[in-house]
């Protein structure tokens, strides 16, 4: 429960809800840092969302590799259902690209930037 997790800052947020950076207060993990994605039960009933948000579940409950999200907790409370996944600083690739086209002056990735991307991105797809 909620208990567990002391709220950061803000990381995010979407259509369902927003994401969140948690400290664990309590083993395992006593310490960590944690990405904690808060969902909105009445939207998701709303919108019909059940089975995307099944999948999500489903993927970070079975998926554990050094180089995708791995999922740590899942629970709920009246309002809302909570994710709870490994904090990745800096966002996802589409967001390393949208910064990049936003800024003023376009830049591109480096060589070695492409190379790190291309090498976790084979080796997350060996692992699927």
């Amino acid at each position: 429960d909620l208990s567990h997790f002391e709220m950061q800052r803000c990381v995010g947020r979407g259509g369902f809800g927003k994401v969140h950076a948690v400290t664990k207060l309590s083993q395992p993990y006593m310490g960590k840092m944690l990405a904690m994605k808060a969902l909105e039960k009445e939207y998701i009933i709303e919108t019909n969302m059940f089975d995307e948000v099944n999948r999500e579940l489903n993927l970070l409950k079975t998926m554990k590799h050094e180089c995708l999200c791995n999922g740590h907790y899942a629970f709920q409370d009246e309002h809302k259902l909570y994710l709870v996944m490994d904090l990745v600083e800096g966002g996802d690739m589409r967001v390393q690209l949208a910064s990049r086209q936003k800024a003023k002056f376009k830049t591109y990735f480096k060589a070695p930037q492409i190379q790190y991307f291309m090498g976790h991105l084979a080796l997350s797809i060996g692992y699927c």
